[in-house]
């Protein structure tokens, strides 16, 4: 039999409360309708109740005087959510209602004239009968406006995702979205870990710009808002809009790990932290806030992982470099690329070794070298040879593998190229035979501005050490170097 029979006026089944025609799960649908109302039984209200798995959830056979149905979830019955068999006199309230997956047509009627079901939700962007929606007889029942709410987070705004790596330390956006329908009002309540994310600020989009509010109290690690529009601002009905920019900072890594490491933000789906409304205080169901499944599984925000952030592990490279017949062996140039084609290559860390020949890269933009990644390496200086031939891709690469520094294997760097074109030939050797001798005024090999010299070692005095540095390099073109 039905769960309630209302044959008398002025009945209310007030929720929250479930009306469940298979209680113990059987698989099998009840043949009766939930709720039964009969002719005459007039003013009957049904509010915040779920009504599920029976023939029709609520089937009204016959006339009657007002009827409300108002704020409830009728779901997987095997005919119609709503069935409604008889004239309405007086008031009809049929609005803020999800009619989802059903059997049959979310509401149907079979009186005279349009049935008023306003500012209803029927499980799709698009309304009632369109995709998934619940459909409706656009000739016996007025749905329009109907309602739509789902609210995700995009974790990298460039691409809509729900995955996102970023290196410890970094600064990094990540988006509230929404697909609404004829909405006028939200709340929501994003949770995220304070151990590893910092939040520095929550910049909200048109038309939510000084229309939205924090709600208190305020709880580290939760981003808790009401927004809601104004008369004259129109209801909002988009597809993937963004409601507001939250920006972080993500935290440095475990000390002694090389990670990654993960956190998730979280959209709590509790009625009371995440919901909506529409204009005429209509109640709008959020569509993947667990009412049965959302427009697509990496939505559903009844989890605890709307979108995982993985922070990755930065680091240096450090390491030495022997400048080939010098003492001091400052001034090499050390330069880290993000790829080897030369054309295209992004200069990403560099460092210059000091007298020592230690160097340590630091970044020369926003971009972090990231544990895990593959970089290439060029390291050149005026006399020198450099690791790579100029007119060649670059030919050295290593692994960033330990955080905070990633040794590189000693490099010696080929000394004795006088005129500084990465090339020991005839004319390197000429342009030092030529100067024999000299302790001051030095040929500038290769011309001015080519930051050539005969003085290839660096001691200010030309004689056969500079001649064997650049006769022992002999027609070379590159540094050999194992990273």
């Amino acid at each position: 039999s039905p769960a309630f029979t209302i044959t008398a006026d002025d009945v209310t089944i007030l929720g929250p409360g479930v009306i469940d025609g298979d209680p113990t799960d059987s698989g099998t649908n009840s043949t009766d309708p939930g709720i039964l109302v009969q002719a005459g039984a007039d003013n009957f209200i049904l509010q915040n109740v779920e009504v599920k798995r029976w023939a029709d959830g609520a089937r009204v056979d016959g006339n009657v005087t007002s009827l409300k149905i108002v704020g409830s979830w009728f779901h997987s019955n095997t005919d119609a959510g709503l069935e409604v068999n008889g004239d309405i006199a007086g008031i009809t309230t049929i609005e803020g209602n999800l009619f989802k997956v059903n059997g049959g047509n979310g509401v149907t009627y079979a009186g005279a004239g349009l049935l008023k079901a306003e500012y209803n939700a029927w499980g799709d962007l698009g309304g009632p009968n369109a995709g998934s929606g619940d459909g409706v007889d656009p000739g016996t029942v007025d749905f329009e406006p109907f309602t739509f709410a789902e609210f995700f987070i995009d974790v990298d705004p460039d691409l809509e995702a729900t995955e996102r790596e970023v290196p410890e330390g970094t600064d990094f956006d990540v988006e509230l979205k929404a697909d609404t329908a004829n909405l006028f009002g939200l709340t929501f309540k994003i949770v995220y870990d304070t151990s590893w994310l910092t939040l520095n600020s929550t910049i909200f989009s048109a038309p939510w710009v000084n229309r939205c509010a924090a709600i208190p109290p305020t709880t580290a690690g939760e981003i808790y808002y009401y927004c809601n529009l104004r008369a004259g601002d129109g209801e909002w009905t988009v597809d993937g809009d963004t409601v507001a920019t939250l920006n972080f900072t993500t935290a440095a890594g475990t000390t002694g790990e090389n990670g990654p490491w993960e956190t998730t933000l979280d959209i709590s789906h509790a009625i009371l932290d995440t919901s909506a409304g529409a204009r005429n205080g209509a109640k709008i169901y959020v569509n993947n806030a667990g009412f049965n499944d959302p427009s697509a599984s990496e939505r559903d925000i009844t989890d605890t992982d709307d979108g995982k952030i993985t922070i990755l592990g930065q680091a240096q490279y450090t390491g030495y470099v022997d400048l080939q017949g010098r003492a001091n062996d400052s001034g090499a140039l050390v330069s880290v690329f993000d790829s080897n084609a030369r054309s295209t290559a992004v200069l990403l860390a560099d460092a210059t070794s000091a007298s020592s020949g230690t160097y340590t890269t630091a970044y020369v933009g926003a971009t972090p070298l990231t544990i895990g990644s593959t970089y290439w390496l060029l390291v050149d200086r005026a006399l020198y040879l450099p690791t790579t031939l100029a007119s060649a891709d670059y030919g050295d690469s290593k692994l960033l593998d330990t955080r905070p520094l990633t040794l590189l294997a000693t490099l010696i760097l080929l000394g004795g190229d006088a005129t500084n074109d990465d090339t020991i030939d005839i004319y390197d050797l000429s342009c030092i035979g030529g100067d024999y001798g000299m302790t001051s005024g030095f040929t500038e090999c290769g011309g001015a501005g080519s930051g050539g010299s005969s003085d290839v070692n660096g001691d200010s005095l030309i004689n056969i050490q500079d001649l064997s540095l650049s006769g022992g390099n002999w027609y070379l073109s590159e540094s050999p170097w194992t990273p």
